[in-house]
């Protein structure tokens, strides 16, 4: 047997404990954000909750804003059960951290790919898909080539439950096909021909794959059998909803608040740290380099959480003065914005401002909505958004509820009497969007 030697490039990305854990505390709501910080008390020794002067909190946090534009700190902010009564699903802690578990079987937790699975994990919606904008911001945020990351995505695809990190409904139905139908044609057939199917054009797919109509209803059979969602089969909890942040009109200005009274108060406890320097020749490297990395990890948590609370003001300071007049008069005077603008207005990345934005909630004078709700982009004009357009077609709808249903085409016509010129297929995906049925059905 011989000894021999070879070089070798590896390459290796290391996302530090500290950047992953602002990570997750900018994604977190606030319920979440207040059950991860009283389990960091009970696992860091150097993190202590206290009782903080709620004078001396208005006192230091109190801001005036432009435009008649306040903001003041929470105090008793906290809505009653009867105010939060409004229920969502979403993905949970158990099905993130066995997608994360499962990642660490699939690789060593040193390999670039299981730090890239850990941030594209973080970013799926409650369906399980991952955004586009989130996979090219991945790229840019971790440094990394796109064909590395779609490599490691399509990995995650097979994680069980299937489908997790699709990019949307087409993608996921192929995948499905692929594992579990191996059906050429209807591969091709989503692939090249969705729309189509989505329709059930009958016609033009049969004559385009040569099918007889019986073929075609098989296929059509097999396709009604498979999911839209790779979540959709997970158990959901339903939770109630506690805003973030609550937004209140009085005497023509405008407070917003940033719901913290259930959080629990942290600080870094120097003086134990101090202790343990002093104490460092009588301890083994290893146990002192954990506390060194705990001490660290207490900071970071600290900055953090005020760096979480600055961006979350920023952003709603701004939505406040883009979004006035839904704020002053409801849901159809929602204007066009989208992220990109936001963007450019905070100076903070897409994806920042993705994960800032990411399942908070915010109590209006007009109930409590989702910060999604702001981000829409134009119809037809620079005024309209998708937002008001949906809640046009849904009064539209709801006036004409007698014998005599509208068809789209038919909304698409009182829409254009009305100044909006809106396409029928854009009011068909609207409608179905809203969990309206057609005409026929309804």
């Amino acid at each position: 047997m011989s000894l021999s030697q070879s070089l070798y490039q590896k390459q290796e990305l290391k996302i530090s404990p500290q950047l992953l854990q602002g990570l997750n505390v900018l994604q977190l709501n606030q319920l979440e954000l207040t059950d991860y910080l009283k389990k960091k008390i009970e696992d860091n020794i150097f993190l202590e909750e206290e009782i903080s002067d709620q004078n001396n909190l208005q006192s230091n946090n109190k801001e005036i804003f432009e435009e008649s534009l306040y903001y003041k700190p929470s105090k008793n902010s906290s809505l009653s059960t009867s105010d939060i009564i409004e229920r969502v699903t979403k993905q949970q802690e158990k099905l993130i951290e066995s997608l994360l578990q499962q990642a660490r079987i699939q690789y060593q937790k040193q390999d670039i790919e299981y730090k890239i699975c850990q941030y594209l994990i973080s970013s799926i919606d409650s369906h399980g898909f991952l955004s586009r904008e989130d996979f090219l911001e991945t790229s840019k945020d971790l440094q990394c080539e796109q064909n590395l990351i779609e490599k490691v995505r399509k990995e995650i695809n097979n994680f069980n439950p299937l489908g997790m990190c699709c990019f949307d409904i087409r993608d996921f139905l192929i995948l499905q096909v692929e594992v579990k139908k191996k059906n050429p044609i209807l591969i091709s057939m989503l692939q090249d021909d969705y729309h189509h199917v989505m329709k059930k054009e009958h016609a033009i797919l049969t004559k385009k794959y040569n099918l007889s109509k019986e073929q075609l209803k098989e296929i059509f059979t097999s396709l009604s059998f498979l999911d839209i969602y790779p979540n959709s089969f997970q158990q959901q909890e339903i939770q109630y909803i506690n805003p973030d942040v609550t937004l209140t009109k009085e005497k023509e200005q405008f407070f917003i608040s940033i719901n913290e009274e259930f959080f629990p108060k942290i600080k870094v406890d120097h003086e134990m740290h101090e202790n343990f320097s002093q104490q460092k020749k009588n301890m083994q490297d290893e146990n002192y380099y954990n506390l060194q990395k705990d001490y660290q990890e207490a900071k970071s948590l600290i900055s953090s959480i005020n760096y979480r609370k600055t961006n979350l003001l920023k952003v709603i300071h701004i939505l406040l003065k883009e979004q006035k007049d839904f704020f002053q008069y409801g849901i159809q005077f929602i204007k066009p914005y989208t992220l990109e603008k936001l963007s450019q207005e905070t100076n903070l990345s897409i994806s920042t401002l993705s994960r800032l934005s990411h399942s908070k909630y915010i109590s209006t004078p007009w109930g409590i909505f989702s910060f999604a709700i702001f981000f829409s982009r134009n119809i037809g004009d620079e005024k309209t958004s998708s937002i008001k357009m949906k809640e046009m077609i849904k009064e539209i709808l709801k006036e004409y509820d007698g014998e005599k249903k509208l068809s789209d085409q038919k909304v698409s016509n009182l829409l254009e009497k009305k100044g909006y010129s809106v396409a029928r297929r854009t009011i068909n995906k609207y409608r179905k969007q809203l969990n309206i049925l057609s005409s026929v059905y309804r």
